[in-house]
């Protein structure tokens, strides 16, 4: 997850911690150079969940999500 917009850092947060019993790790990080953050998520959980969180954080103005998905 990036975000651009210091203003979706609450929105990306909530999202996050509603979805948060399929959360197995979390790294941030702030990249001044290019003036983001980063956030890193390792998801454990029924793919419809982890779709849906997707989704809601693509949502979010400001907010870049990319996804890799390991089958199991």
């Amino acid at each position: 997850i990036t975000l651009k917009n210091d203003d979706a850092v609450d929105n990306v947060n909530r999202c996050i911690h509603d979805y948060g019993q399929y959360i197995a790790g979390r790294m941030g990080m702030p990249y001044k150079k290019y003036d983001i953050k980063i956030i890193n998520l390792t998801l454990d959980g029924p793919i419809d969940k982890l779709k849906s969180l997707e989704m809601r954080l693509s949502a979010i103005d400001g907010v870049n999500v990319k996804t890799i998905y390991e089958n199991t």
